[in-house]
C-alpha cells in the first residue's frame, strides 16, 4: 500500500481539523451550535447571503474584522424576521436631533415599515417591517440614501462588540480551526521526513507580545479583532512549524471557550431582543443622553496587569543577564519564553469566557462582553437605590385634612386600599366603604423619590399620605455580597435606604448625579460597578455598568450588561467580582510557579533535556490556570442565591 504523499496527509489533517472544530463547537455551545454553524457557513460560502439575513457577504465579514477602529465604513446590520438593527454613520449620530428624526420619519413612510426608532447610545436605528412587503435590503439602502443626501460620509464610530454582530463569532472560529489545524500539522510533520524550525523562532511571539507599542500599532492597523487574528496567524504557523502542538492546542480551548462565549450572546440576544427593543410613548421615552466627563485616571490595575508589567522587565533584563553568564543566545530565548504572562492571562480568559456563557444562559446580555475581563479590577459599588426598592410599598407619612380623620385613621386607611393589611378591618371606616379612593401618586415636593396620593370620601378631601417604594427581598443579601468581596458600597440617596447607612460607606447627597459619584469614586482610584435602572450617563461612566430594567420602561442602554428584573443576577455579577479577582490571584500564582522552574531550566538545565523542556513548566501551569477558570466559573453559577428577607411595609 502507497502511503499518501505530504501533501495529501496535510490535507487531510487540515480537513481533519475543519470537521474536529465544527463538532467542538457544537457539543460545547449546545443550543448556541447553530450560531456557531452559521460562521463557519459564511467562512464556506463566501458570496451567499447568510439564511438568517444578516446582509453580510464573506468578503465584508472579513474587511470588517480587520477594519481599523478610527476608519471603519462596513456598516453592520443584524435582521431577524421582522426586525432590523442598522448600525448609523458617525456624521448622522452627532448631527442634531431633528436629523435622526427626519430619518426615522422617511423610514416610517416605506410601505411595510411597522415603526422606527432611533437608539442612539448603541448608534442604531431599530426598524420593525413585514418581511412580505419590504425586505431590509431596501431599508438599508434608504438609510444610506438619507445619509448621503445629508452629506455624511459613511465613517462608523469605534463601538464595543455588539452582541448581535457576527464578526466575533467568525473571528473565534478562525482562531480556533487555525490552532486544531496547527496542532494537526504539527503531529503530522513529526512522521513526514520534515524537518523542524528551530524551537528558538518562537521567541519572536513572546518578544511581540511584551511590547504594547507593537501592539499598539497592530490595532491601529488592522483593529482589535484583526490583530488579534494576526498574531493567532503567526503564533500557529510558527508552532506547527515548529512541530509543537502543545501551546495551539492551549489556546484552541482558550478560542473554543470564546465560540461558546460569542454564540450564547448570540442567543440571548435573539431571545431577548423583542422585549428589550420597543418602540415606548413620549412620556416614558429617555431625553437625549449626557455623556459623562473622561474619566480621571486610568482603571487601576488588577493581579495581572500588576504581574504583566513586572513581568516585561525580568524578561528584558533576565534575558541580557541570562546572555552576559552563559554567552548563550539559545539559553537567553529559552528564558524569554519560559517567563510569559500567558498562563495567567489565559485563565482570566477562560473564566471570563465560561462566566459570560453561564450568564447568558441566565438571560443575562452583554451589550460589552469585555467587562467580564474587567471584574477582577472592582472594588467600589454604587448602588442606584431605585433598584434595590422592588418590594411593596412603604407609608412614611400620613396627614388628615378633614374634621374626624387623624393621621392614625389616613394611615390604615390607605393601607387597606393599597393591599397591604393582611385581613380587610371595616372598623375605621365611617359610611360606605366604596367612597374612599386615593388618587394617582404624584412627585413629592418634600421628600426625594417619594410619591404623595390624596384620600377621597366622595368627592371630600379627608387625607394624604406620602409613599416610597420598599425595599426588595434580595435587597440585604446583595448589600451582604458587597461587604463579603471587600468592596466600597455607595447608595443613591433615597427613603426606603435609610436604615441601610450603617451597612453602607457612604450615602450620596440628593443633589449628586449618579455619573458624579462614579467619577468622584474614579479620581480616588476605585474601579466602579454601577447598577441602576435608567441612569444611562451612570452606567456608561462605570467600569462595569449593570442595568435592571423595569417592566414598564425601556432598559438604560449605556449598560455593559443586562439583567432580568430583580436583583438575583445582580447579586451573581457582585458575587463574580471576588471570585474574578481570587481567579486572578491564584492564576498569577500559578504562573509564576512555572516561570521559576522555566528560567532555572533555560538558564542551567542540560542541553539536551533540561534546557529544552524550559517551557514545559510553563504549559502544565498554563493547562492548571484554564482547568482553575473553568471550574470557577462552573462553581460560580451552582450556588443558589440565598434566601431573601421580607420586609414589613
Amino acid at each position: 500500500m502507497a502511503w499518501p504523499s505530504p501533501a495529501q496527509l496535510a490535507g487531510k489533517a487540515l480537513g481533519g481539523a475543519l470537521r474536529a472544530s465544527l463538532a467542538a463547537v457544537e457539543v460545547a455551545a449546545g443550543s448556541g451550535g447553530a450560531v456557531a454553524r452559521v460562521a463557519f457557513d459564511i467562512t464556506r460560502a463566501g458570496s451567499e447571503r447568510v439564511a438568517d439575513g444578516r446582509l453580510h457577504r464573506l468578503a465584508d465579514v472579513t474587511r470588517a474584522m480587520f477594519e481599523p477602529e478610527q476608519a471603519r465604513q462596513i456598516r453592520r446590520v443584524w435582521t431577524s424576521g421582522g426586525r432590523t438593527h442598522i448600525e448609523l454613520a458617525a456624521p448622522t449620530l452627532d448631527a442634531p436631533v431633528e436629523i435622526r428624526r427626519a430619518l426615522v420619519h422617511d423610514i416610517e413612510l416605506l410601505d411595510g415599515v411597522e415603526w422606527a426608532d432611533v437608539n442612539e447610545v448603541v448608534g442604531r436605528v431599530v426598524v420593525a417591517f413585514d418581511p412580505e412587503r419590504i425586505g431590509a435590503c431596501k431599508i438599508v439602502s434608504a438609510v444610506a440614501a438619507f445619509e448621503q443626501a445629508n452629506g455624511g460620509e459613511q465613517v462608523f464610530a469605534p463601538r464595543d462588540e455588539h452582541p448581535a454582530d457576527p464578526e466575533p463569532l467568525v473571528a473565534a472560529a478562525v482562531a480556533f480551526v487555525a490552532d486544531v489545524a496547527a496542532v494537526g500539522f504539527a503531529y503530522a510533520g513529526k512522521v513526514l521526513p520534515v524537518p523542524a524550525l528551530t524551537r528558538h523562532a518562537t521567541v519572536v511571539l513572546p518578544l511581540l507580545d511584551a511590547h504594547p507599542a507593537i501592539n499598539r500599532a497592530l490595532v491601529a492597523r488592522f483593529g482589535p479583532m484583526g490583530a488579534d487574528l494576526v498574531f493567532t496567524g503567526a503564533g500557529t504557523l510558527l508552532h506547527a512549524a515548529a512541530h509543537n502542538a502543545t501551546v495551539p492546542a492551549l489556546y484552541g480551548i482558550a478560542a473554543a471557550a470564546r465560540i461558546v462565549e460569542v454564540a450564547s450572546r448570540q442567543a440571548v440576544w435573539r431571545q431577548r431582543e423583542p422585549d428589550l427593543c420597543r418602540p415606548v410613548s413620549e412620556d416614558l421615552a429617555d431625553g437625549p443622553i449626557e455623556s459623562p466627563a473622561a474619566r480621571p485616571m486610568p482603571l487601576p490595575t488588577g493581579p495581572i496587569e500588576a504581574y504583566g508589567t513586572r513581568l516585561r522587565r525580568w524578561s528584558a533584563g533576565g534575558a541580557l543577564g541570562v546572555l552576559a553568564f552563559t554567552a548563550r543566545p539559545t539559553r537567553s530565548a529559552d528564558w524569554v519564553k519560559a517567563v510569559s504572562p500567558r498562563a495567567a492571562v489565559l485563565g482570566r480568559e477562560v473564566f471570563a469566557a465560561v462566566l459570560d456563557h453561564l450568564m447568558c444562559r441566565r438571560g443575562v446580555l452583554p451589550m460589552d462582553g469585555s467587562a467580564y475581563r474587567r471584574l477582577d479590577r472592582i472594588d467600589a459599588v454604587v448602588l442606584d437605590s431605585d433598584v434595590l426598592c422592588g418590594g411593596p410599598p412603604v407609608l412614611l407619612a400620613a396627614t388628615a385634612h378633614a374634621d374626624g380623620w387623624d393621621s392614625s385613621r389616613v394611615r390604615h386607611t390607605a393601607a387597606q386600599l393599597l393591599g397591604l393589611t393582611g385581613i380587610r378591618d371595616p372598623a375605621p371606616f365611617d359610611g360606605d366603604p366604596t367612597r374612599l379612593r386615593l388618587t394617582r401618586p404624584e412627585k413629592s415636593a418634600d421628600t426625594p423619590r417619594a410619591r404623595v396620593r390624596q384620600l377621597f370620601d366622595g368627592e371630600d378631601l379627608v387625607g394624604s399620605v406620602t409613599i416610597a417604594d420598599g425595599l426588595d427581598p434580595l435587597a440585604e443579601t446583595l448589600l451582604a455580597a458587597v461587604a463579603a468581596a471587600g468592596h466600597r458600597l455607595v447608595l443613591t440617596e433615597h427613603p426606603a435606604v435609610a436604615g441601610l447607612a450603617d451597612v453602607a460607606a457612604e450615602i450620596t447627597a440628593a443633589g449628586e448625579a449618579l455619573g458624579e459619584t462614579v467619577r468622584r469614586l474614579q479620581a480616588e482610584g476605585h474601579g466602579v460597578l454601577a447598577v441602576s435602572a435608567a441612569d444611562r450617563t451612570g452606567l456608561i461612566a462605570a467600569d462595569v455598568g449593570v442595568a435592571v430594567p423595569k417592566p414598564d420602561r425601556p432598559p438604560a442602554w449605556g449598560a455593559d450588561l443586562v439583567t432580568h428584573a430583580g436583583l438575583a443576577d445582580v447579586w451573581r455579577l457582585t458575587a463574580a467580582t471576588a471570585r474574578a479577582r481570587g481567579v486572578s490571584e491564584r492564576a498569577v500564582g500559578v504562573a509564576l510557579i512555572g516561570n521559576l522552574f522555566g528560567g532555572l531550566l533555560a538558564v542551567a538545565g542540560g542541553p539536551r533535556s533540561g534546557q529544552r523542556a524550559a517551557t514545559t513548566p510553563g504549559k502544565v501551569a498554563t493547562a492548571v490556570t484554564i482547568a482553575m477558570g473553568i471550574g470557577s466559573a462552573l462553581r460560580l453559577d451552582a450556588e443558589p442565591v440565598p434566601p431573601g428577607t421580607a420586609h414589613t411595609p
